[in-house]
């Protein structure tokens, strides 16, 4: 899991459990289609198979954790999920912008944020959606969206006065 989502908004058992039923050696929480398909590392889940796997292993060892964000997303998040598909492993994803018609292959957990919260069962929200949304994305209301599943808004209330200075 990384550090760009505010959650489990919504709880984790059901996506566990819709991915449990899949025959797959790896899965994520979501899947994008920009610039290639891969898995957004949100949240990524590894089976037996590709943790056993020599080159599962040698790939972590190459990562470093210095990079900014677009660096990870192009060293390692983008490569990873052709990596193991290369490898023979199969991959799945709880989300993805395949499944669901009125997605495409833009950045949907962002565009679609309410409605996966809503009918998705989608657990997180991007923090940078209530942070910097340089795309102007309407989060009006998202506090009442998250509290209503429980979440403790204040923590993020308070993440944004501290660090984001809202």
């Amino acid at each position: 899991m990384n550090d760009s989502v505010f959650g489990p908004v919504n709880p984790l058992e059901p996506v566990h459990a819709a991915m449990d039923a899949l025959d797959c050696d790896f899965w994520g929480i979501a899947e994008s289609g920009t610039p290639v398909p891969h898995m957004h590392s949100i949240y990524l889940a590894f089976r037996p198979a590709a943790l056993r796997h020599a080159e599962f292993r040698n790939f972590w060892s190459r990562v470093d954790a210095n990079h900014g964000r677009e660096q990870c997303i192009a060293l390692y998040e983008i490569p990873l999920f052709a990596q193991l598909s290369l490898l023979g492993l199969a991959g799945a994803s709880f989300l993805s912008w395949r499944s669901v018609p009125c997605f495409d292959q833009t950045p949907y957990i962002y565009t679609h944020w309410r409605h996966l919260l809503n009918h998705a069962g989608f657990p997180f929200i991007k923090r940078n959606l209530l942070t910097s949304n340089t795309s102007s994305i309407a989060v009006n209301g998202w506090e009442d969206a998250l509290a209503a599943r429980g979440y403790p808004v204040e923590l993020i209330v308070d993440y944004l006065r501290r660090v984001a200075g809202k």
